[in-house]
């Protein structure tokens, strides 16, 4: 009698296979065994760094994630937080791919990855914003900043109206939209000139490098952070749906 894989056991299998490319010489922080049941308390001596075997380390370690015994929660978490190879990236994709996930593993996972998103450079388009009108139908260019390559697209007076696929009403909105994305990222701004819309690609540069560049603060932070997940779950969603043939 032939077995039959369950569709969730198949979509896990491929979520791990698409990290094990993302991941190659991951060393994760619990030493665990692929074939042995996870002991109820983990000795100190198995939490020290151990050889890679990537992919088979990180499903464990996401399987921990809901665990019964919350000291093992724990312990996953702190592994996967304090790992470098499990970048912000391999987070994304498991909460971009992971259908199969408990909502105490989202949790956790989305935690870990707003935390990374948080301690990376954040991009900058490299511009001061004009004077507010309060019509809340765009954010007005005052100038750009030299060395970013809005100073060669971009002029006085351009009203942004779309940073990517993010609608900017106000200059927080701009703010947000800008810092959601990474330095180096090129993206799509939707501006009017002169009353007419047109659509530019800019490469960003690193907020870091702006002058006089001041800490970000948390609500802007976490309004990018925000802007960034709904922007990745609009793309999974589109990437899901079936395309219509016309047939």
């Amino acid at each position: 009698m032939v077995g039959v894989v369950h569709p969730r056991a198949l979509k896990r299998a491929a979520i791990f296979a698409t990290l094990s490319a993302l991941v190659p010489m991951m060393g994760l922080g619990v030493a665990l065994a692929q074939d042995v049941a996870v002991p109820a308390v983990v000795p100190p001596a198995m939490q020290t760094r151990v050889q890679p075997e990537a992919p088979a380390r990180l499903e464990e370690l996401v399987r921990m994630l809901d665990s019964p015994e919350l000291s093992l929660r724990e312990i996953a978490t702190q592994s996967l937080r304090d790992n470098q190879m499990v970048t912000l990236e391999v987070l994304e994709t498991l909460l971009r791919e992971g259908a199969a996930l408990t909502a105490e593993q989202r949790v956790r996972i989305e935690t870990l990855a707003r935390d990374k998103f948080v301690r990376r450079p954040r991009g900058a388009l490299g511009v001061q914003f004009g004077m507010l009108d309060g019509s809340g139908e765009g954010v007005a260019v005052g100038a750009t900043i030299p060395g970013f390559q809005s100073a060669e697209v971009l002029r006085p007076g351009d009203i942004i109206v779309m940073m990517g696929t993010t609608p900017v009403r106000y200059n927080d909105d701009a703010r947000a939209a800008i810092i959601s994305h990474e330095p180096g990222e090129v993206v799509d701004v939707q501006i009017k000139r002169r009353g007419e819309a047109m659509t530019v690609s800019l490469r960003l540069g690193s907020f870091s490098t702006l002058p006089n560049a001041t800490r970000l603060d948390a609500p802007t932070v976490e309004r990018a952070w925000r802007i960034r997940r709904e922007r990745q779950d609009g793309a999974a969603r589109a990437a899901a749906a079936p395309v219509d043939t016309g047939l």
